[in-house]
Formats: structure tokens, C-alpha cells, sequence
């Protein structure tokens, strides 16, 4: 098992903590119970100690809320609540994570991230059916399982949400969540389109308390940093051209499964990986202006395997685009899922006045002066890191850090860049792209 659980105050110890610390609290949670009884399912696996610890965790957060408030509990012992009692009781008990879905990168990232985090739990967890659930609930020994976002956002133990659905249902649960109160992390694409992007951004925006966050790209964690200061600081001159070619045979075999990114109703206008490297493009070299595309779909259905039946698919699989940066470089997009046996490996070339750079898949690069060789790309010192979304995210929550990676507003703008590709090659028109106003 993941995490350090074991090196945290278990849910028993934290209970007991809140009660024998404060007895008022004691008291008035005593009357709370009384007055809003928790229903639990007897024939549920899930009717647990830990299960039940975690209902009277929350009930006990309701009423320290409901105190702080004015409203509830006037007789609550004023001194039960000294500030260094309340902030020794707040810290033993664990901040809540929510997960709404609990797809492959909730299981392999995010929920073994937030459990390296000191005083950090995943409590709650809703997938598309019970079953799968309480299958996730079981594996990662979550200790609650709600029916419906809304049970789940009610659960007093949540203090955040990890949403994990397919980016048609991002706009909806990022904003019942704010709603309810609650931080954000949301998983890329941001959403099915601009329009959805901006009003994410607006409701995100309505609740500056909280921290609204997206799943980067992660693909430049090692070098990006310092590939992003030797576009600026002149290493390489004016910025020219920038070439992309991301070409694979992923999508060749039409006898492949249907799976839910050739699906424009819940993917949007999201194709292949374009949206994930133009957002890394994006933190290097800033926006994109214009565009003018032109694509393909060579496989143009699927077997759908909940029906049986062949789903036309319309988001292509072979696309090229020629772009305008804000910066005045031009930049070209290679991207196909249908070019089995590709010599290279995902790449980003960019070619400037006095010297050129070339970054590899995998997070290696080269760069160099024109009339000279060019050497290894090293980090610059302090800019390079793994994985760290989860800590970044619980950072901005605690620390009030600046969410950087990636914040809102970055993902509104590579839905923007997203939404003209989609115009242009359905139109066969070039495409302005609005910069969004800072």
C-alpha cells in the first residue's frame, strides 16, 4: 500500500481527540447526531469502524463550522476553542479528498499522490455505477462510497475534489463542487470546448478562496523551465519557426475498440494529443493567434461495445495545422494515429535567429548556437521536479501558493487554440484565436 496512513493520527485517535479535548464539543456533536442521523446501509461491506469513524469526523467539523458561524451552537465553551487547542485538534484530522470517477489516472496518480501527503486522506469516492465504487473503494480502502456526486459533495469530510470523469461532465462538477465549497482538481482536457473552458474559468473566479486546478501536461517537468528561459533570454535569437510532429499508429486497426476519445459528445473538440503538446508549446513560447488546419479521419468507425454496433467517429486521426504565435514565429503541427512504423519519437523543434533546439519525448534535448554543436540540455538549478500535482495542488490550498500548473486561465487558453483547429478544418478557413484578457 501507498502513502504513509500509518505514520498519520488514525481515525479513532482523532475522534478521540476532538471529544476528550473539548467537552462541549462532546455535547453539542452529541445533540448534531440527534438531530441529523446518518443512515448506514447494515448489509453494506462498508459498515466499518473506519466507516463510521470518518461519519463522526465529519459531524464533528459540521459542528466547529456551525460554532464559528454564530449559528447552532451558541453554548459551545468558548474555551474549548483557544487557538491553540482548535489549530493542535485541526491538524490531527486529516484533509478530505473526494474523487468523482476513479478512471486509470486517478488510480495511478492521483490517489497514491495524495496519499504520500502528510494529513491527507482520500475519504469518498463516486464512479459510474456502485459497483465500481465500492471495487475502488476496496482496493485503495477508501472508506466511504457515494451514489451520486451530490451525496459526495454533501460529506462534510470532503474538503476537496479530484474529478476524473470524461471532459463532457468537467464544466458540471467543477461547478458544484465551488458550490459546495469545495477545491478543486480537474483533469485534463479541461473541457469539451471554449465555451465551457471560460465558464469554468468564471465560476472558478466567483470563489477566490479556492483553489481551482488542472492536471498539466506532463511531459517537460525535467527541462521545461529552462527550454521556457532560453526562448526568452534570447539564447536562440528571434523565435522563427516551431515544428511539431507527434506520429504514431495507434489508431490504424479499425477492429480496435470504441474508446470514448473518438467519441465527440463526450471528448468535445479535443483531438488525439493535440490539446496536451500544444499546452506544453503554450508554457514555452506563450499563445498561438491564427490558425489554419486541415484533417482526416481514416477510420471513420467504430465498434461500440455497450451496443454492439459500428459509432461514426468524426474527430480525425490525421490532422496538420499551420499556426501563428503571438510572438511572430510560425509553427506547424504533424499529428496522426495512423502512421504505423514512424521513424521518431514525439518532438519539439524550434529554430530561432542565432540557434536552434530540439526536444525529445522523454524530456531530453539538445540546443545550440548556429555555426556551432549543439550540447545536452541541463536543467537550470531548482527547476526540475517529478510528479508532484497532488503536493502542488495541497500547497496552493494550505500555502495560498499561485497555482501555476496548470491554472484555469492557461487551460482556457489552449481550449481556445483547440476550438479553431476544430473550426478551421471543419470550414476550411483560417482561424483567429481571441487572446484571453489577463
Amino acid at each position: 500500500m501507498l502513502g504513509g496512513l500509518a505514520r498519520r493520527p488514525t481515525g479513532l485517535t482523532i475522534v478521540g481527540r476532538a471529544l476528550g479535548r473539548f467537552p462541549s464539543v462532546a455535547r453539542c456533536l452529541d445533540r448534531h447526531a440527534q438531530g441529523c442521523p446518518r443512515s448506514v446501509n447494515p448489509g453494506s461491506q462498508f459498515v466499518s469502524s473506519r466507516h463510521l469513524v470518518y461519519s463522526l469526523v465529519g459531524d464533528v467539523r459540521m459542528v466547529l463550522k456551525q460554532h464559528r458561524t454564530g449559528s447552532d451552537y451558541p453554548d459551545l465553551d468558548s474555551s474549548d476553542l483557544h487557538d491553540q487547542s482548535r489549530d493542535t485538534e485541526e491538524s490531527a484530522m486529516a484533509f478530505g479528498i473526494g474523487l468523482i470517477g476513479a478512471g486509470g489516472n486517478q488510480k495511478l496518480r492521483h490517489i497514491p499522490g495524495f496519499r504520500e501527503i502528510d494529513d491527507v486522506e482520500v475519504v469518498n469516492v463516486v464512479n459510474r455505477s456502485r459497483e465500481s465504487s465500492e471495487r475502488v473503494a476496496a482496493e485503495w480502502d477508501i472508506p466511504n462510497v457515494s451514489d451520486s456526486v451530490e451525496e459526495l459533495l454533501a460529506d462534510p469530510a470532503v474538503d476537496a475534489v479530484s474529478i476524473g470523469t470524461w471532459p463532457y461532465m468537467h464544466l458540471d462538477y467543477t461547478r458544484a463542487a465551488l458550490e459546495a465549497g469545495k477545491h478543486v482538481l480537474c483533469e485534463a482536457r479541461m473541457a469539451t470546448n471554449a465555451t465551457e473552458a471560460e465558464a469554468m474559468l468564471a465560476v472558478s473566479q466567483q470563489h477566490p478562496n479556492l483553489v481551482s486546478q488542472l492536471v498539466p501536461a506532463p511531459f517537460d517537468f525535467r527541462l521545461g523551465k529552462t527550454i521556457k528561459r532560453l526562448c526568452e533570454d534570447g539564447s536562440l535569437g528571434s523565435i522563427l519557426e516551431v515544428h511539431l510532429t507527434l506520429l504514431n499508429g495507434s489508431g490504424l486497426d479499425d477492429s480496435g475498440p470504441l474508446h470514448w476519445r473518438h467519441r465527440s459528445d463526450y471528448s468535445g473538440h479535443n483531438m488525439m494529443q493535440l490539446g496536451i503538446f500544444n499546452e506544453t508549446i503554450q508554457r514555452w513560447l506563450g499563445d498561438t493567434a491564427r490558425v489554419t488546419a486541415h484533417a482526416r479521419t481514416f477510420v471513420p468507425s467504430r465498434v461500440d461495445a455497450d451496443t454492439g454496433e459500428r459509432y461514426n467517429i468524426v474527430i480525425p486521426d490525421s490532422l496538420g495545422i499551420f499556426a501563428d504565435m503571438a510572438n511572430g514565429a510560425r509553427c506547424t503541427y504533424r499529428v496522426s494515429a495512423v502512421t504505423e512504423g514512424a521513424p521518431q519519437p514525439p518532438s519539439i523543434d524550434i529554430y530561432g535567429s542565432e540557434g536552434r533546439l530540439h526536444w525529445r519525448f522523454g524530456d531530453t534535448g539538445e540546443w545550440g548556437k548556429h555555426g556551432e554543436d549543439v550540447e545536452s540540455i541541463q536543467p537550470d538549478p531548482g527547476t526540475a521536479h517529478d510528479w508532484q500535482v497532488e503536493a502542488d495542488f495541497m500547497n496552493s490550498v494550505r500555502n495560498g501558493a499561485p497555482v501555476e500548473l496548470t491554472n484555469f486561465a492557461d487551460g482556457v487558453r489552449y481550449m481556445r487554440f483547440t476550438d479553431a483547429v476544430w473550426e478551421s478544418w471543419n470550414t476550411g478557413r483560417s482561424r483567429e484565436i481571441e487572446p484571453l484578457a489577463e
